[in-house]
């Protein structure tokens, strides 16, 4: 396959395509050619998204923890 022109590789997809039943496997492709390119842009679930903006909101609050505070806590958390 690594040998293949793009042309031939999409040839070989389609007709892979045309023979499956699988909704499923219909239904994942059609995601993933709904999908925006990402080639230099990362996109990101909602839930991590909402982590990521909470993560923001709390570095421009100052509500974060000195080195000392995270190696603490840290040490906690390995100790259970």
């Amino acid at each position: 396959m690594a040998d293949m022109t793009v042309t031939e590789r999409k040839q070989l997809l389609m007709q892979r395509i045309w023979m499956t039943s699988d909704a499923e496997v219909l239904q994942e492709l059609e995601r993933l050619l709904d999908t925006p390119a990402t080639d230099s842009v990362l996109c990101f679930s909602p839930a991590l998204r909402d982590q990521i903006d909470r993560a923001l909101s709390q570095m421009k609050e100052d509500d974060v923890l000195t080195d000392e505070e995270m190696e603490k806590e840290m040490s906690v958390w390995l100790e259970n």
